[in-house]
């Protein structure tokens, strides 16, 4: 940072606080700061990414009773599926049943055992800690959706329409609005 200019380190001190933002020996010392931080903030996303992945893998899988550990030891080396974490974790997420096609491939393919728990009460849930707050079936109330209103010049396009779920059987539909290119 010794061939910046004045100009470029205020410029990039700007939002900071205090003399930070225009005195320039104060700048330059919190810009390399500021600089340090934004380097190991990009490599904790990489991180805390891949953390959240692995924990939504985990959890749909443990419905399915199938160990992590199992599942992706079998997928990199006995099978032929070729998905990386982050594609599982969105299957995982918004897709159940293709998430469900491929845990049950790679479990053929690898011949992962299925982990059986005992079955539980409702009871002996409710003592383990399982279900927390319960609510009534009269206070759940259905979503009041709200018409969908578009400005002039946006057009309104269906990119995905999914399977019904398990917790519910519902389906949803993602839309995309795109604004029109004006013409020159």
């Amino acid at each position: 940072m010794g061939n910046w200019s004045r100009t470029k380190v205020l410029r990039l001190a700007k939002g900071f606080q205090g003399r930070a933002k225009n005195c320039y020996s104060l700048a330059i010392v919190r810009l390399h700061k500021s600089l340090q931080h934004a380097y190991r903030g990009r490599k904790l996303r990489r991180r805390i990414a891949r953390r959240d992945w692995i924990t939504r893998i985990n959890s749909a899988l443990s419905e399915q009773s199938v160990k992590y550990s199992c599942f992706i030891h079998g997928l990199n080396v006995y099978s032929n599926v070729a998905l990386n974490r982050k594609v599982l974790a969105e299957l995982a997420v918004n897709e159940p049943y293709s998430f469900r096609a491929v845990v049950n491939e790679v479990i053929e393919q690898a011949g992962i055992p299925r982990v059986e728990l005992p079955p539980m009460s409702y009871e002996e849930a409710k003592v383990q800690g399982d279900i927390v707050n319960e609510i009534p079936k009269e206070e759940v109330k259905e979503p009041e959706f709200q018409p969908l209103r578009i400005r002039p010049g946006v057009t309104l396009s269906l990119i995905h329409i999914s399977e019904p779920t398990r917790q519910a059987e519902i389906s949803y539909a993602v839309f995309c609005l795109k604004k029109k290119k004006k013409k020159k």
